[in-house]
């Protein structure tokens, strides 16, 4: 039997077995005790800095991090549209991301600092994400003990990435973190943001049989979805498109209507952000480099683990049954519209970042398909049955969280470069600074200063830039190869750390153009009279 998007399948209301209140409240507070968990490694990377360090509550991809602090700095700062401060040759304004826009408004009007702010957005859209992966749990399986196991596998999921870690020489894919829940919601609010959207979308297209209105709230989830990222958007574009494309027969209209609605939102969503990106300079230059390519195909296998198995099982059993409703037809084409984009190169450059959410369609359709077997067995034997397959998907969450408790970790930075950011930002303008990348990207965070190198996607020329840096400190450069370094850089300002400030000795920087000091860090206005 096959049914179109937003039709429901004809089972019988006594096959519906509904959810207590008590386990939806369980399950609840789970959740929140899932994104309250995220902030473990946080909390130990700040027990644990070392003399003369401060931990900056920046975890992994720090550039990355960076980035996202200037853009949710300058929404503080009252701005709608912004700019690209990690580059001082990417002309034009960026279009906000929903996200740093609503968590930099959040800075200014609670009076937060900006890596609260993103913290508590963070833990916020994770619980907000968890909730609404619920409610689409039991809106597709709608068996309590189904919905329980399908939340805790696309919750709690991950590969078999643990095994590199015993010591097997294996690769898989679990370190591209939009493939699972668990690392998109430690590190990123945007990638919670984009699985709550894109949950809660593919929810309101369930339910919207013969409901224009609910069809309408899956277009609009779809549509915030393209400007929190696009890559995800793009996946379930194409998605819906394959849904449809196999639901289009005689008295499928409701759930066709359904499914171009919620298109809509996609179609809208991705032109205007297309035009954009054409229009402006700043935007282009970072879309061109947005390079993400994909392991290959047997690593994603790999990465999706216990979960994965559960899946292909469940589409066997699906397929061999014919019981395609009308969730299991949109999962299926999720996961064949992520698995071509994935390795889509060179048409799709992003080819990772469309594997986003992905795990949530494999685990739906798993269940689905195992749901009749599991549904026979007692009570007892099920709950053994799903605690199994949650606690065999757990150990590379588990071993990622204990690496970023326990190892050293880039977010360490001197304990000194708070007063260094106060004062960069108490700089008259052009606040433009020539510096190391690594001080560079916090100097753009969090001082509101524009550098001259800093995000390999959002410094145009990064590579050559970065030689340019390199000789700048070649030990072999007298001040004047030095000041034209630079001059052509187009930066008023210069850091350098104490210790090659006196490897330098008279081949750096006049003493007349320093400005201020602090215990590793020494700042220079190279305008002043002495200057390149």
């Amino acid at each position: 039997m096959r049914l179109s998007v937003g039709e429901h399948p004809p089972s019988p209301e006594a096959a519906v077995t509904p959810v207590s209140t008590s386990l939806d409240l369980a399950v609840r507070a789970v959740a929140i005790g899932i994104a309250a968990s995220t902030l473990w490694p946080y909390l130990a990377q700040d027990a644990r800095s070392r003399p003369g360090e401060t931990f900056s509550w920046l975890l992994s991809a720090i550039p990355d991090l960076s980035s996202y602090l200037m853009w949710m700095d300058q929404h503080r700062a009252g701005a709608f549209l912004v700019e690209n401060r990690m580059a001082l040759d990417a002309a034009g304004l960026v279009l906000p991301n929903p996200v740093w826009l609503a968590l930099g408004t959040l800075s200014r009007v609670t009076g937060m600092d900006l890596v609260t702010a993103f913290h508590a957005g963070r833990v916020a859209l994770a619980v907000a994400y968890l909730w609404t992966l619920w409610a689409l749990c039991k809106a597709v399986l709608q068996q309590a003990r189904l919905a329980v196991l399908a939340f805790g596998l696309a919750a709690l999921g991950s590969g078999l990435g643990w095994l590199r870690d015993a010591g097997v020489p294996v690769e898989t894919a679990d370190w591209v973190t939009e493939l699972w829940s668990c690392p998109s919601i430690l590190y990123f609010p945007h990638f919670a943001a984009a699985l709550a959207l894109a949950s809660g979308g593919v929810l309101c297209l369930v339910r919207a049989h013969r409901s224009v209105a609910r069809a309408a709230c899956a277009g609009i989830a779809f549509l915030l979805l393209v400007f929190v990222h696009p890559y995800t958007a793009v996946t379930l574009a194409v998605a819906l498109v394959l849904s449809l494309v196999v639901s289009v027969r005689p008295g499928a209209r409701a759930g066709v209507r359904a499914g171009l609605i919620a298109l809509s939102g996609l179609v809208l969503g991705l032109a205007g952000l297309g035009a954009w990106t054409v229009m402006s300079p700043a935007s282009a230059s970072w879309a061109v480099r947005n390079e993400m390519p994909s392991p290959p195909a047997w690593q994603y296998l790999l990465g999706l683990g216990v979960p994965g198995l559960v899946g292909l099982a469940g589409v066997v059993a699906v397929a061999r049954r014919r019981e395609w409703t009308p969730a299991t037809t949109l999962c299926a084409a999720w996961v064949v519209a992520a698995a071509v984009l994935a390795h889509g190169a060179p048409l799709v450059p992003w080819e990772r970042r469309a594997v986003e959410g992905v795990h949530i369609a494999v685990v739906l359709l798993g269940v689905a398909g195992i749901g009749p077997w599991l549904l026979r067995r007692t009570p007892r034997t099920a709950a053994v049955v799903v605690a199994a397959l949650v606690a065999a998907s757990l150990p590379t969450n588990v071993t990622l969280l204990v690496h970023e408790s326990t190892a050293w970790n880039p977010g360490q930075v001197p304990s000194d470069w708070g007063a260094l950011v106060d004062t960069v930002r108490r700089l008259p303008e052009p606040r433009t600074v020539f510096t190391d990348a690594r001080r560079a990207m916090h100097l753009a965070a969090f001082a509101g200063a524009r550098v001259f190198a800093a995000h390999p996607e959002l410094t145009p020329r990064f590579g050559r830039k970065m030689k340019e840096i390199e000789d700048f400190y070649d030990p072999d450069r007298t001040w004047e190869d030095r000041a034209r370094v630079v001059r052509d850089s187009g930066c008023r300002y210069l850091v350098l750390d104490r210790a090659d400030a006196r490897a330098m000795g008279r081949h750096g920087p006049p003493r007349a153009t320093r400005v201020a000091t602090g215990e590793t860090w020494v700042l220079h206005d190279l305008s002043r009279p002495g200057g390149p």
